[in-house]
């Protein structure tokens, strides 16, 4: 039997922030990113194992035995540079002009006033490497 998986290469995500699902759709700010593929989500969500002391198994010297702990260690940065391949809507005012923010390297260099956007943005996109099943209509 073939089995078929059928996903799109770029996708979309359109952020709550500031008010802006709530905008005409012309207005929105909208980030596309691309799918992440195996490789790309092994490179962004690397497990790190630790061995810890277990606080309830013990040797038959009274030692705790030690149990195997993994985590995994994201950064928001590498996910955001890697994943998203386009912004679209989102400017500015810097000096006095307006600046359009169309990268990911751009959106990373603005001011904390867009960490917010980031934070939201990570955590969609740290939702998407983490699905199983994939929902492409946020």
């Amino acid at each position: 039997m073939k089995v078929a998986v059928s996903t799109n290469l770029t996708r979309e995500f359109i952020p709550e922030w500031n008010g802006n699902k709530e905008l005409s759709e012309v207005e929105q700010i909208k980030i596309y990113y691309k799918a992440p593929s195996i490789s790309i989500k092994e490179d962004l969500s690397p497990m790190k194992f630790d061995l810890i002391p277990s606080k309830d198994k013990y040797d038959e010297k009274g030692n705790p035995l030690m149990e195997q702990k993994m985590t995994y260690v994201l950064d928001r940065t590498k996910i955001i540079n890697k994943l998203v391949t386009g912004i679209v809507g989102l400017s500015i005012e810097a000096d006095g002009k307006e600046v359009q923010i169309k990268t990911a390297s751009q959106l990373l260099s603005a001011g904390v006033e867009l960490d917010e956007l980031v934070s939201e943005i990570f955590a969609h996109l740290q939702s998407v490497l983490n699905s199983k099943v994939v929902d492409e209509k946020n």
